[in-house]
C-alpha cells in the first residue's frame, strides 16, 4: 500500500490552517495506541520523580477583616 498519495491529500486538506492541523494531529493521537502507551509511561515516570508541592500555611500573619 502506498501512503504518499494519502499523505499528500491529507496534507493539502489539513495544511490550510493551524487549527485544522491541531485537530488532525489530535485525531491521529486518539487513533494510534502507541501515543496512549507513551503518555501513560511518561505520566507514571514524572509522578514518581516529582514530589508533591507543600502548601503554604498561614503563619499567624495579619488576617483580613470579615465582611459584614
Amino acid at each position: 500500500m502506498e501512503y504518499d498519495p494519502v499523505k499528500d491529500k491529507l496534507g493539502d486538506l489539513f495544511g490550510r490552517s493551524p487549527l485544522l492541523q491541531k485537530v488532525f494531529f489530535r485525531l491521529l493521537g486518539a487513533v494510534f495506541l502507541r501515543n496512549w502507551y507513551v503518555r501513560r509511561a511518561l505520566r507514571e515516570e514524572l509522578t514518581a520523580r516529582v514530589s508533591p508541592i507543600p502548601h503554604r500555611r498561614n503563619r499567624g500573619g495579619r488576617r483580613k477583616a470579615a465582611l459584614p
